[in-house]
């Protein structure tokens, strides 16, 4: 009796011990950022065409050198909404035959063949916002507008004036509005911002807090054209923040098509084909991963993730595209503010 009554009093007095904890531990939590997240991630073959069925053994993540718990990795098939950027600034017209040419090709293929259930608008610029077409008009009234300026039925004459590249990504993301996970905007431009206001960092965080992919196709002159500083510095940040937001870009420069006219060859239209048929695929499929971080994240900063095979080794025949950068949870007062 006595051994009982020991073991009784002893759990009796460390039960509000343990109550006690885990008010506490929820408390925390609760003013903590948070560590469960969910990301977007594609998984490529080489020749950059998407991959079914991986399993979540297949994804191996580390944040600050520390691993990355993958718990679930969930295939999502759509329906999407993509907004076109077509860059019609004067860097457009380009010193190389064709360009122009290619990049309205390039507006109008997306419109004709996007994603089945997808819904595309077009936003064409230069110096500000030149054409507009929203989700509502449909695909029909994208490929008319297009052929409209490349008819030159426009007020202005395109293409000319300089490139606010950044700037129309948030005027895109504006369409976007209220964002739904996985939306797209595809820019097909040079990469030369030469007129934004708007920062590489302050883009980047307003995309992935929306969860929004950037896509782009990237037309640039021939191979070892000389750019000014500021533009190549452009074109580096706008490819970096491609990849931030788990996107990808097809780039024609060193390609079978880098004098930038359209293919006169079969196999080289087919191969173009099949790269810009691979990108809509992309932008229609990707994994939800429901991840557990090590740490809390207190700034943006980035993560890894990789595939690896059954033995953890890394695999050689697929890469994986996907939303790289990480921002802090925000607190429960700025979410009550938001919501007022």
């Amino acid at each position: 009796m006595r051994r009982w009554k020991t073991i009784f009093l002893r759990h009796t007095l460390v039960l509000p011990c343990i109550v006690t904890a885990g008010l506490l531990l929820e408390a925390l939590a609760q003013e903590t950022p948070c560590l469960r997240r969910t990301v977007m991630a594609s998984v490529l073959t080489l020749a950059g065409q998407p991959v079914a069925s991986v399993p979540t053994s297949s994804f191996k993540g580390e944040f600050r050198r520390k691993p990355v718990r993958i718990l679930s990795a969930t295939r999502d098939l759509g329906p999407r909404r993509i907004v076109v950027l077509l860059d019609a600034s004067g860097s457009m017209a380009g010193l190389t035959k064709g360009k122009w040419d290619l990049v309205l090709r390039a507006a109008s293929d997306v419109a004709a063949h996007a994603p089945p259930d997808s819904s595309v608008a077009l936003i064409v610029f230069n110096d500000k916002v030149k054409q507009e077409v929203d989700f509502s008009a449909g695909p029909k009234t994208v490929l008319e507008r297009i052929a409209q300026v490349r008819a030159g039925r426009t007020p202005d004459r395109l293409p000319a004036g300089r490139t606010p590249l950044l700037d129309t990504v948030l005027e895109g993301l504006k369409l976007l509005e209220p964002a739904t996970p996985g939306d797209v905007i595809y820019a097909i431009t040079d990469g030369g911002d030469n007129a934004s206001k708007s920062s590489p960092v302050a883009v980047e965080e307003a995309l992935v807090s929306a969860g929004i992919r950037l896509f782009s196709f990237l037309v640039v002159d021939y191979p070892g054209h000389r750019i000014a500083p500021e533009e190549e510095s452009a074109r580096h940040d706008f490819l970096q923040l491609v990849q931030a937001t788990g996107g990808t870009t097809l780039g024609l420069s060193g390609t079978p098509w880098s004098d930038l006219q359209y293919p006169a060859k079969e196999k080289d239209r087919l191969a173009l084909k099949a790269a810009t048929e691979g990108l809509y695929l992309q932008m229609a499929q990707f994994y939800r991963l429901e991840v557990d971080l090590p740490e809390p994240v207190t700034k943006p900063r980035r993560w890894k993730l990789e595939m690896v095979n059954e033995r953890g080794a890394k695999m050689k025949e697929w890469q994986v595209a996907y939303q790289a950068t990480l921002l802090p949870c925000k607190s429960t007062t700025e979410r009550s503010k938001e919501n007022k």
